[in-house]
């Protein structure tokens, strides 16, 4: 399926790079893209401010995360997509554990944040305002990415979003 609206794709130095317009974020695969993300933000969310009374979190996250690891090893094996030899190159495993490790702060961070009453209502929407603002600077310096006045203008527009939020 070829990319619609204004967004192109180009091979640049062996990867393929992106550069779209939001008008044109909703093509059928990204669309479905968002909604499983979504999906999943939502369920997150949910399923993490209900574990206030969890015993232990960590307890809480292995459970997480053996679940997770069962249904990832199901679906690269009924899709033909999980590659041992490539799962352990270095490149790929660094990253892997790189990924790992963001993950538990991730989990771990929301626990405790949701333990101690932080609320649902804007819980996720506070840590992805912070986190984008503090992406936008890596992704302009490190991937090359576009950061535009427009973008700069809803950043700011987010957080004060997030401060008229806060109870």
């Amino acid at each position: 399926m070829k990319p619609s609206g204004r967004c192109a794709r180009r091979l640049a130095s062996n990867e393929v790079r992106a550069s779209c317009d939001v008008t044109s974020l909703f093509s059928n695969r990204l669309l479905l893209a968002i909604i499983v993300t979504t999906t999943g933000l939502v369920l997150y969310h949910v399923v993490i401010r209900g574990a206030r009374d969890a015993h232990s979190p960590l307890e809480f996250i292995m459970i997480a995360y053996l679940t997770g690891f069962t249904l990832v090893a199901l679906l690269g094996y009924c899709t033909n997509a999980l590659s041992i030899a490539a799962a352990i190159s270095p490149r790929i495993f660094l990253r892997g554990i790189g990924l790992g490790v963001a993950t538990v702060l991730i989990e771990i961070g929301y626990i405790y944040a949701y333990k101690r009453g932080l609320p649902i209502t804007i819980g996720g929407l506070t840590n992805l305002a912070i986190a984008t603002i503090v992406l936008a600077p890596i992704g302009v310096m490190f991937f090359k990415d576009p950061l535009t006045m427009r973008m700069m203008m809803g950043a700011l527009v987010t957080v004060a979003g997030v401060w008229l939020m806060r109870s």
